[in-house]
């Protein structure tokens, strides 16, 4: 695990942009961290549509494995190496006890955003990389056009839809949607 001495000398609210406080306010979200990079970019980029904030604006275009932005991956990277975060090879992401103390001050003012945030880090909670890939490229399939992994979650996606119903993570309807299906064929492949 990388760690650092702290940097912050001021409250979070002065030291962080509202880029560092969201990334640091989602992971907080996840009990036990963010499991891979592909997880955080997918969440902050979830967490970005669900707020209705145009991904764009914080560097997301379409990449390999889908949604990608380097300002996050940067941000994340800073906040890791001044310690704010621990990870392992960009695995295992969790923020420090130090910002688990401070969320307060990293949470949005208003509400409904702390509402959304919380929704989406609960449903990202918990999922496969193939279960976050599939969700991602079929709900944003702009951003799946240059995935170079888009076939091979596309070949496993009833399997991955099924997964994700059993677990609760979508309803019948919304596991159809995943797999590509009728409800009433999704419901038959694993009745």
């Amino acid at each position: 695990m990388t760690t650092a001495p702290l940097k912050c000398t001021y409250s979070l609210s002065e030291e962080f942009n509202v880029s560092q406080k969201l990334i640091l306010y989602a992971i907080a979200q996840i009990q036990g961290g963010v499991k891979t990079e592909t997880h955080l970019q997918k969440l902050i980029f979830l967490i970005l549509n669900a707020l209705d904030i145009d991904p764009e604006r914080y560097g997301y275009y379409a990449y390999k494995y889908g949604p990608f932005s380097l300002m996050i991956r940067e941000i994340s990277d800073d906040m890791t190496r001044d310690g704010f975060l621990h990870s392992h090879e960009r695995k295992d992401i969790v923020a420090n006890e130090f910002v688990l103390k401070m969320m307060t001050e990293l949470q949005p003012k208003r509400e409904l955003d702390r509402f959304r945030i919380k929704e989406v880090a609960e449903f990202v909670e918990g999922l496969t990389r193939d279960e976050i890939l599939l969700h991602t490229y079929v709900r944003h399939k702009d951003y799946a056009k240059e995935s170079e992994i888009l076939t091979n979650v596309l070949s496993k996606r009833v399997r991955v839809a099924a997964d994700m119903y059993h677990k609760d993570k979508v309803t019948l309807s919304g596991g159809a949607e995943l797999a590509g299906l009728p409800v009433s064929r999704f419901k038959a492949h694993w009745e």
